[in-house]
């Protein structure tokens, strides 16, 4: 079995840790954690979050969200409203993943996690925390049969 294979296999293997959530919902948050506990993440401390939200929306020539973070215990770590436009954070230290996937859906316009929102996350991972990242994130998601854009899509500017 090659090193994608096995992390595909953990993939499938965590699914089950994402109860309450439609099939394609927790294949999408199984692969993000197996990509963030193999290639680790950047935390951003709560002082920093609105500065960092701030430069990733106006680089994305979007609205800034109003960002809310509410300790809680529940297993979201992160919610996006896409109706106020916010964002509501769960965590003291939240990663730049985590920001990014929520950032994907105000991008996206949309709460599921299709296809659309799937290629802005990739995008968005690739963009703001490289190449090694988001080729891993898009390989977990495709070996599981995700429906995803070529990668090539990824790496599309628009000035």
């Amino acid at each position: 079995m090659t090193e994608i294979e096995q992390y595909i296999q953990d993939v499938r293997n965590n699914v089950d840790n994402f109860g309450g959530c439609s099939p394609e919902q927790a294949l999408v948050y199984s692969c993000e954690a197996v990509t963030e506990t193999v290639l680790g993440v950047r935390k951003i401390a709560r002082c920093e979050t609105d500065e960092f939200i701030n430069s990733i929306c106006m680089n994305e020539n979007i609205e800034t969200p109003t960002v809310n973070i509410t300790p809680s215990r529940s297993p979201n770590v992160a919610v996006a409203n896409i109706q106020e436009h916010s964002v509501c954070l769960h965590r003291a230290r939240s990663s730049v993943p985590t920001i990014l996937h929520e950032i994907a859906h105000l991008i996206v316009g949309l709460d599921q996690h299709g296809v659309l929102f799937r290629d802005e996350l990739i995008r968005l991972t690739r963009k703001y925390i490289g190449v090694e990242y988001s080729s891993l994130l898009f390989h977990l998601m495709s070996g599981t049969g995700l429906e995803m854009s070529p990668w090539q899509a990824s790496s599309r500017q628009i000035y």
